[in-house]
């Protein structure tokens, strides 16, 4: 009797006791080699016909719990808001995916390769949908600089979250899954609320035509540094 009690009791402490994290349970690859270190990516024009030959670059660097990110962009349509998004997508959109042949890549077209997104470059990075709308403004010359940074540990918990609204533009990454940034897909959009499209131009349903239209994209890929 006395043995079995034992028995009971360490049973009741097992299933007590906090589980350890697997190590792809998102939080604790927080400190893994494939997801610390620096990403970059040189983007390539989009749509240029109406933005020009925008010339951008993104920066993310990840250095224990610290996670920032930097975008430049220069030439760029001015005055304008721009969406900054990276996408779990492995290719960009180009001209092979205008379908409708009306000469712009408009972001309904893109999301046939892009999908939803993964991480907004926003005013706030610890949530998908807190920071939207509120994207970095060019100047009259089409430029701007957007810096933020964040608690990787506060991100990592809201991309690998429950999914609440699949339905919406957002993609949650799964349980347990590994993850880093490398050969992520990063898309900025935006051009002016006056400028001419054609009404063949389209939108996901919650977006507008001009503020969604791609000016540019490219892939994160890993920094090699130097000691």
């Amino acid at each position: 009797m006395r043995r079995l009690s034992i028995f009971v009791l360490f049973l009741i402490i097992v299933s007590c006791h906090p589980k350890s994290s697997s190590t792809g349970d998102g939080l604790s690859e927080m400190n893994s080699p494939r997801l610390q270190g620096r990403y970059q990516s040189y983007l390539t024009a989009l749509n240029t016909s109406v933005s020009g030959f925008t010339q951008s670059v993104v920066d993310i660097t990840i250095r224990g719990d610290q996670f920032s990110a930097t975008v430049e962009v220069k030439d760029g349509p001015s005055l304008s808001y721009h969406s900054q998004n990276i996408y779990l997508a492995s290719r960009c959109p180009d001209d092979s995916i205008d379908y409708n042949e009306d000469g712009f890549v408009d972001s309904l077209e893109a999301s046939s390769v892009l999908g939803n997104i993964l991480l907004p470059l926003d005013e706030d990075l610890t949530s998908q949908e807190l920071g939207l709308d509120q994207w970095p403004l060019s100047d009259g010359l089409g430029n701007y600089f957007y810096h933020k940074e964040s608690d990787l540990s506060l991100l990592l918990a809201d991309l690998f979250a429950e999914d609440n609204n699949p339905n919406d533009l957002f993609i949650k990454l799964k349980r347990f899954s590994s993850f880093n940034f490398e050969g992520k897909v990063v898309v900025i959009a935006g051009i002016p609320d006056d400028s001419y499209i054609p009404g063949s131009v389209m939108a996901r349903e919650g977006e507008s035509e001009r503020r969604s239209l791609p000016i540019a994209c490219g892939y994160l890929r890993r920094v090699i540094e130097s000691e």
